[in-house]
């Protein structure tokens, strides 16, 4: 019976929804929970991955920058001036922040870090 509320609950929520101005669709997806139904946009995953690779790295929150689409998040990263940043490391940050979402569909990060720092951030 819970499952049922909850898979009701996911599909009320992921319906298309637009505003009366716009026809733009507003991408859902559904966490594993197996107190509630969690239902978030990709703008709350994407900025969820920013914060885990920017504690990861260690750089200001300004200075990644995260979109999320279909089945890819795309990370930016702008070091600090004069620090080496490792994409591995912050692949794998990103990662395990996504795993812990237990998402149906799988979404695989891809981290570039820019070759021109910030200075003084």
């Amino acid at each position: 019976m819970a499952t049922t509320r909850w898979l009701s609950a996911v599909a009320f929520f992921t319906a298309a929804e637009t505003s009366p101005t716009s026809t733009t669709v507003v991408p859902r997806r559904a966490l594993a929970s197996d107190r509630c139904a969690v239902v978030v946009d990709n703008d709350v995953i994407a900025s969820a991955v920013s914060r885990a690779v920017q504690l990861s790295s260690g750089v200001a929150p300004g200075q990644v920058t995260t979109t999320v689409a279909g089945r890819s998040a795309r990370v930016q990263v702008r070091p600090t001036s004069g620090l080496a940043l490792d994409a591995g490391a912050l692949t794998a940050a990103a990662s395990s922040e996504l795993a812990r979402y237990g998402l149906a569909t799988r979404i695989t990060p891809a981290v570039r870090v820019a070759s021109s720092g910030a200075v003084g951030q």
